[in-house]
């Protein structure tokens, strides 16, 4: 299993595509994206996924985000560092 750091400048991590891809998809009226690792049909490994208003680039497991990434939430402009167990924020 690959292991993940946390970044220690989140604007160093984050690239245009990733931003832009959020564009694209309200301009082709996308409801997600996931680009990344798969295990027996499932996001599993590190993978970037894109909702309308939210991105989240990070470690997977069972479809589900676990373990260190980054996010976005478009609504509030705001790019954080996170850790997730199964879906669930911790360590905040």
């Amino acid at each position: 299993m690959t292991t993940f750091h946390p970044v220690k400048n989140i604007n160093t991590f984050l690239t245009d595509s990733l931003k832009n891809n959020l564009d694209i998809m309200d301009k082709h009226n996308i409801d997600e994206i996931y680009i990344g690792e798969w295990k027996e049909g499932n996001k599993h490994g590190f993978g970037r996924f894109w909702k309308k208003d939210y991105w989240y680039a990070g470690q997977f497991s069972n479809n589900l985000p676990h373990g260190f990434g980054a996010e976005e939430d478009r609504k509030t402009k705001k790019v954080s560092q996170t850790k997730y167990k199964l879906g669930v924020k911790w360590g905040e």
